[in-house]
């Protein structure tokens, strides 16, 4: 019996990245979370709610009666995102505090690795395991039909 090595190859990708957030470290943690989603994609839920309500108000005397009607809705929307992977390294070429607003700059340079798998890994693979005969199989000479 041979045996074969399963060769598999981990490609480093390497991006500049530019991010914001509202401290320094939020900033450079976005970044990081942008190079990831970049790179190996990102899983995004979307959840939506829709409530309406309406209201009838009948307001009566012994004189009048007044009828109203108010009708209102809300809409949320709820979205949800979820980036996975690992960061090999990174620097922080420059983070700044933004001149426009609130909050910080971000640009870092990163190296995230990627897994290549070979060809061999997607090969159809079979077990060679002993061949048995329950000894409820009475037929005179039924194991030698399998020699």
């Amino acid at each position: 019996m041979t045996t074969q090595a399963v060769w598999s190859v981990t490609e480093i990708v390497e991006r500049n990245v530019t991010s914001y957030g509202e401290t320094r470290e939020s900033a450079i943690v976005n970044a990081l979370i942008e190079a990831i989603s970049q790179i190996n994609g990102i899983n995004i839920e979307s959840k939506q709610k829709l409530k309406s309500r309406f209201e009838e108000v009948l307001v009566e005397s012994d004189t009048e009666s007044k009828e109203s009607f108010a009708a209102s809705s809300e809409m949320q929307q709820q979205i949800l995102s979820e980036a996975a992977g690992y960061v090999k390294s990174y620097e922080v070429i420059s983070v700044d505090k933004s001149l426009d607003g609130p909050g910080w700059t971000a640009v870092l340079f990163v190296q995230i690795p990627i897994y290549k798998a070979s060809a061999q890994a997607n090969r159809l693979r079979m077990a060679v395991v002993p061949f048995r005969i329950l000894s409820s199989v009475t037929e005179p000479d039924f194991e030698s039909t399998f020699y």
